[in-house]
């Protein structure tokens, strides 16, 4: 699998080196917004895509990259 929402986001082709699992990795994870949509009426403003697109592009200005 690659990480096509990063390699967009530098555009160019990212090297991902999968290992074994380190103390303190989350091993499962998940999110769903489905009572905040049903208790709040919550709707999100921003894509997955966007939003990670965003924290690459802030994360990439902090570094000077």
């Amino acid at each position: 699998m690659r990480p096509l929402i990063v390699e967009a986001g530098v555009e160019r082709s990212v090297d991902v080196r999968y290992l074994d699992a380190q103390l303190g990795d989350v091993r499962d994870a998940g999110a769903d917004i489905a009572a905040a949509r049903r208790d709040l009426g919550f709707s999100p403003g921003v894509s997955l895509s966007d939003g990670l697109n965003a924290q690459l592009q802030g994360a990439l200005a902090r570094v000077g990259a």
